[in-house]
């Protein structure tokens, strides 16, 4: 009987052993992306996120696989923002 726990024991091992080392989660977006909304616009996909520097960034996509933050065409070390004038109802850094 304590051969049996042994061998059991032994073959667990192994197995967790040989287990793929990779991760179970692996994100498609690497970027700092909050809260994101997805909505699908003809070939592509395009991506909206709560605030991070911009009020609304934006991202793209054509396979939900590899995405692309968009920036800002005047200063492209900066975040495109979908909505760079906040309207009345919304308070900065909350939107």
């Amino acid at each position: 009987m304590r051969t049996d726990r042994l061998s059991i024991f032994c073959a667990t091992i192994a197995l967790a052993a040989a287990a793929p080392a990779e991760p179970s989660f692996v994100p498609a977006l690497k970027a700092n992306f909050p809260d994101a909304f997805v909505l699908a616009h003809g070939a592509e996909f395009i991506a909206y996120s709560t605030n991070d520097g911009a009020n609304v960034p934006v991202a793209v996509s054509r396979n939900l696989r590899q995405w692309t933050v968009l920036t800002d065409p005047a200063d492209p070390k900066r975040k495109y923002d979908a909505l760079p004038r906040l309207g009345a109802w919304a308070k900065e850094g909350f939107t």
